[in-house]
Parts: structure tokens; sequence; C-alpha cells
């Protein structure tokens, strides 16, 4: 009866779907065009933070190259923390 049930299963259509079956499909292409615009938009963000940090005047001259590991290294996280400590301030910038 199972191997019934089987042969069935083979003959119909999702028996001949792969795996490889979502890459032909619409639904592959703005999927792949979300993550690249999400990665992109938080690489833009992240080089925006590091450039802000570079121009910004900090009491310690220490932490300007601290906060600039913690955007590299934690990238959008780290753009993010950055950006809620120290965005919204006016930027005092170095000459």
């Amino acid at each position: 009866m199972h191997k019934a049930y089987f042969n069935y299963f083979m003959i119909s259509n999702l028996g001949n779907m792969s795996p490889f079956h979502f890459f032909n499909t619409p639904e592959f292409g703005m999927y792949i065009f979300s993550h690249v615009l999400v990665i992109a938009l938080g690489l833009a963000f992240m080089f925006y933070m590091v450039f802000d940090c570079a121009r910004r005047r900090f009491k310690d001259s220490n932490m300007k190259v601290v906060w600039i590991l913690i955007i590299v290294l934690l990238n959008t996280l780290g753009s993010i923390v950055y950006f809620y400590v120290h965005g919204k301030k006016p930027v005092e910038e170095v000459v």
C-alpha cells in the first residue's frame, strides 16, 4: 500500500520538483534583490558612521579609535550603537 502512494507521488508534479526548483521562480530574483538591498544599506550606514566618527572631536583621542573599531567590527550593530550615543550631537570637526 505504501509503495503505491510513493509511486503516485513520484509521477505527480510534486515528485518532479528538485531542490533547485526555487532558483527558476520569479520570487528568487526578489529574494536576492532584497538581500542585496539590505546589505548595501547596512554598509552605507556603516561607512557614514565611520566618516562621522573620523570628523568628530572627542575628549579622549583614544575614543575615536575605539569607536571606529566598534563600528567596523560590529558592522551595522556597532553603527546603530554609535548613532544613538553620538550621532544626534552636532559635530565639532577636527581641523
